[in-house]
């Protein structure tokens, strides 16, 4: 469009930033509304493993290949492991995603399974595991949320770039399985070492709901070979259910004493809870 600032159209796409459909027929008006209208659209995507989602996923892994520029633009990621199909088309994608800065990991099917959901990590492949986990030490990834996803709990202890940690609906290794005493060595040394960097990062804001996987974080994150600290956290989200939930808050509030700034604990009963 001559003669039209392109700074103005900018300003009214960046107003239409969450009207794909609009965004969309805006990227194909002009070449002056093209690239903001891509930005918008690439910043933020959802990937699904289940099959109903094959032939996007597809479209998807062929676009950002044959589009450097537009892979550069995601900066938000939404990944569904539920399904389990398609994993060499999405690995690929992962590891395109250089930009990544936000990262969505979750289970769709965990909520109908709780508290038995599958093991959801023992269950990818290999490749998989490893474009994931190349993505999750990424520099420039600084905030994870895992939603009834089985991470083993000792990486976190890795991502020494993180910022913001969510954890509302973590299931990690099941009590039976591995107790507190066996936290620090579910994993042999030798698979996360490489991951370490040189100096340890600082967790800016955490939520974690659960007793036991707070308790699991606490003592991962205070090992003197963590890469990944909680003494500079600014905001901590947790719940109270149980007595037995106040010790892995008091902790978190005692090692953050001097840097925490907002806390936030939701107080629940069990049968508000249970349904």
């Amino acid at each position: 469009m001559p003669g039209f600032p392109q700074e103005l159209i900018d300003v009214v796409l960046d107003f239409l930033a969450d009207e794909k459909q609009t965004l969309r027929s805006c990227s194909v008006v002009a070449s002056s509304f093209r690239l903001t209208s891509q930005k918008h659209l690439f910043h933020s995507i959802d990937i699904y493993l289940d099959r109903a989602h094959y032939v996007a996923n597809s479209r998807l892994h062929f676009i950002l290949s044959w589009s450097p520029r537009l892979r550069e633009y995601v900066r938000a990621l939404a990944l569904d492991l539920y399904g389990g199909s398609g994993h060499s088309n999405i690995a690929d994608v992962l590891d395109m995603l250089s930009q990544l800065r936000s990262l969505r990991l979750l289970h769709s099917s965990g909520t109908s399974r709780w508290p038995s959901p599958p093991s959801v990590w023992q269950s990818l492949p290999g490749s998989f595991k490893n474009a994931l986990l190349k993505l999750l030490t990424s520099p420039r990834l600084v905030e994870l949320s895992l939603e009834y996803v089985d991470i083993p709990f000792i990486y976190l202890a890795s991502f020494s770039q993180l910022k913001h940690l969510s954890l509302p609906l973590v299931v990690s290794v099941p009590r039976t399985q591995a107790s507190m005493s066996e936290a620090g060595v579910m994993i042999p040394r030798a698979s996360t070492s490489a991951l370490l960097p040189s100096t340890p990062g600082h967790l800016v804001s955490l939520k974690v709901f659960n007793s036991w996987e707070c308790q699991m974080l606490v003592k991962l994150l205070h090992r003197p070979d963590s890469a990944l600290l909680l003494t500079r956290l600014s905001r901590y989200h947790g719940r109270i259910l149980l007595d037995e939930d106040l010790g892995p808050s008091q902790d978190i509030l005692s090692i953050a004493a001097n840097s925490l700034s907002s806390v936030v604990l939701r107080m629940e009963c069990r049968d508000s809870i249970a349904t």
